[in-house]
């Protein structure tokens, strides 16, 4: 049996992977104390409900006729971008610290371009983001059958997926919380500094990233598995 799991987010408790590249955006956005506006609509799958699927497919009996391929994805509740940046902001305000400002892409761009005078590991984490966050409600998307399917093999044996909303959202703003502090831009605003990390090993990761986005969309338009 095959499991495609599309991005795979922070858990119930708000542990992230930090390698994704939807916590390095949100991280740097963080540090750089700018989000830009953005329609973006992302299809993100909690890694608890993610493990609990992959877990029940593949202990269910070889004699149980299911498809080959299961899509572990939330294909059907897309969250905005803007209301993850929305959540954080009220988190922020709550805690008594400076909220996100929400500025035009572009000018946020160049802001992220001019942060790189002193590259950390999150300023080149948003190099990968130079033309716009990633949409998976693109013009003409609409979900294919087998993700449908998949959710519906799910449902007979309990498993519902996570709606992705403020409630669970905010165990893992604390966690971006309990970050903020760590992590500098040099943004002409007096801030507090950590040692620079390596400039080429974040480029790096943040080719990789886009290379498993890439993956990823190539993989979704081949409905018929």
């Amino acid at each position: 049996r095959v499991m495609r799991p599309g991005l795979v987010s922070w858990s119930a408790k708000g542990r992230p992977n930090r390698q994704d590249w939807l916590h390095r955006l949100l991280t740097g956005v963080v540090a750089l104390g700018l989000a830009p506006e953005s329609s973006s609509r992302l299809d993100v799958s909690p890694v608890d409900d993610v493990a609990r699927a992959i877990i029940k497919l593949g202990l269910l009996p070889e004699q149980i006729k299911l498809p080959q391929t299961f899509h572990l994805c939330n294909s059907h509740a897309l969250v905005k971008f803007d209301d993850l940046i929305l959540w954080l902001r009220q988190r922020q305000r709550k805690a008594g610290r400076s909220a996100l400002m929400t500025i035009p892409f572009k000018s946020w761009w160049q802001r992220v371009l001019s942060a790189q005078s002193d590259p950390t590991e999150a300023a080149t984490g948003l190099l990968l983001f130079e033309h716009d966050i990633p949409d998976d409600n693109e013009e003409g998307h609409e979900e294919a059958p087998v993700w449908a399917q998949t959710r519906d093999i799910l449902a007979q044996y309990g498993l519902a997926p996570t709606v992705i909303n403020e409630s669970f959202f905010l165990p893992y703003a604390n966690a971006l919380l309990d970050l903020e502090d760590q992590l500098v831009f040099e943004t002409g605003q007096q801030t507090k500094r950590q040692p620079a990390r390596n400039w080429l090993l974040g480029v790096a990761v943040a080719s990789a990233v886009a290379a498993v986005i890439l993956l990823k969309r190539v993989c979704a338009r081949d409905r018929s598995d």
